[in-house]
């Protein structure tokens, strides 16, 4: 099981887990971090090799290797390189996250699931769905006792959201559709549409959007894949079938009863 190895210029003999604070690499790293002091890394001097420690051992695959590894520079983070092990292609259990949001298993470009958070899901009452947040929220005490939720806390406020972005886009489109329309027509560019992608991966995996471009995870469909799975678009088409198909008919007050694959601009 292969994972992704980081090289920090400058930082032999310091500390991994400091090093990665600073080098802005903390998203990468769950556990304690295995570290090894190189002499000669890609950048043609001396630095530190860093890897989530259950994923190593010192010795043959934890040490800078060149013949037996690729190396990249990190997008976002000046002296950072990113490596692969050649033989030990990257999956998506050596990235997990230790605590993970629940959602839908989604193919990627690269041949595997990955899961995909629901950040704006539904819930069945019988009759209708109806949204509710799916991610972890504070909690406030009011006068005279009683706790309320409050906001989606720091970690996943983006998430919550580029979800809430979409499904307002989404669902925009699906009201202005007729019952004929086989797609919808979602108004997102292409940059918007990977980074909210890139934010929902983040969310359950230790990468950046870095990491993601490096493995080879989007292209077109994959990217419409992750966006409808983090708002429980797959869920709320499911619920439209089984209601389509208990009252015999396909549509739902004048609307698709279920909503077409969407297409992007």
């Amino acid at each position: 099981m292969g994972g992704i190895l980081y090289y920090v210029a400058g930082a032999r003999g310091k500390e991994g887990r400091a090093v990665a604070k600073e080098a802005g690499l903390e998203y990468a790293f769950d556990e304690s971090v295995c570290q090894v002091d190189v002499m000669q890394g890609p950048d043609g001097g001396a630095g530190l090799l860093l890897g989530e420690s259950r994923l190593y051992e010192i010795g043959r695959e934890f040490a800078y290797r060149p013949g037996l590894q690729s190396w990249s520079e990190h997008g976002d983070s000046e002296g950072v390189w990113l490596g692969l092990i050649k033989s030990s292609p990257v999956e998506p259990k050596s990235l997990i996250r230790s605590q993970i949001i629940p959602g839908h298993e989604v193919r990627l470009a690269d041949g595997n699931d990955w899961l995909i958070p629901v950040a704006r899901g539904f819930s069945d009452d019988g009759k209708e769905i109806r949204p509710y947040c799916n991610l972890p929220c504070s909690r406030y005490r009011e006068k005279g006792g009683g706790w309320r939720p409050g906001e989606v806390v720091p970690q996943y406020q983006t998430l919550w959201e580029v979800a809430n972005n979409f499904w307002d886009v989404y669902s925009s489109a699906v009201n202005a559709a007729s019952p004929d329309d086989k797609k919808i027509d979602v108004e997102f560019t292409y940059d918007d549409e990977a980074d909210a992608a890139c934010v929902a991966i983040a969310a359950n995996y230790r990468v950046s959007a870095t990491e993601v471009s490096l493995l080879g995870l989007l292209d077109d469909t994959t990217i419409i894949g992750i966006l409808r799975a983090m708002a429980d678009i797959p869920f709320c088409e499911e619920w439209l079938k089984k209601k389509a198909a208990s009252i015999g008919d396909s549509t739902e007050g004048g609307q698709p009863a279920e909503p077409p694959g969407t297409t992007q601009q």
